[in-house]
């Protein structure tokens, strides 16, 4: 009888030992994935600003060429 109270008690010392390993597995996953979110959205944030200001930079320099080959 001991025996088997003792083995239940091993048993869920375990289970909640792997249990808690798990819940703080999954609680470090949930993390990486947003802030993997977090990331490539500012990725794509900042991709689109570099193309915009890319865009910018060749409309203002098509425009400044011209300007200068009239002098």
């Amino acid at each position: 009888m001991i025996f088997m109270l003792l083995m239940l008690f091993l048993v869920g010392y375990l289970v909640l030992n792997v249990s808690w390993l798990f819940i703080k597995a999954s609680a470090w996953l949930i993390i990486l994935a947003i802030g993997f979110l977090i990331l490539s959205k500012l990725l794509v944030v900042g991709l689109i600003v570099a193309a915009v200001y890319g865009v910018y930079l060749l409309f203002q320099r098509s425009q400044i060429q011209p300007y200068k080959n009239r002098h």
